[in-house]
């Protein structure tokens, strides 16, 4: 499962392209050896100024940890305007001060007769990047007016 970080208002525009599933590949997507993901060739994409991060639900709930956020037990929530430079200003702090505490170490669990969890690490670097990349959804939404949500 995963948690998207998204601007809900900001303009998006439906487009329809070609298939590019395999493209250059032996399997690649074309009339008579259709790759099963799209429609005769084309699919519907949209496209926004507005950028967007996806993350693994752990790293949705050490990133929002990090930030001081409750985690709700849906991992869902927003950041109304009125809160982003706040949020803001708690990212800048977070990068400025190590999160050792956060960081998760890899684990790889096999027990008989059940499946094999593998859960991979998240290290300061980690941590870091993904704040970086949440502080650009928030500098979007900031810049225009408008609200993040994620879930």
């Amino acid at each position: 499962m995963s948690v998207t970080f998204w601007v809900p208002n900001a303009p998006r525009e439906r487009k329809i392209v070609p298939c590019d599933f395999g493209r250059g590949e032996s399997h690649e997507c074309r009339p008579g050896n259709r790759c099963g993901y799209c429609r005769d060739g084309v699919e519907e994409v949209w496209e926004s100024p507005a950028p967007e991060v996806n993350l693994a639900n752990g790293n949705a709930r050490i990133v929002l940890d990090v930030l001081g956020c409750p985690v709700e037990d849906g991992l869902y929530g927003s950041f109304p305007v009125e809160t982003l430079p706040e949020v803001r200003r708690r990212i800048v702090r977070a990068l400025n001060v190590s999160q050792g505490r956060h960081e998760r170490p890899e684990s790889d669990t096999r027990k008989p007769g059940q499946a094999r969890v593998f859960v991979q690490g998240l290290d300061q670097e980690g941590i870091r990047e993904r704040l970086l990349r949440l502080d650009a959804v928030l500098a979007y939404a900031q810049a225009n007016a408008q609200a993040v949500v994620w879930g």
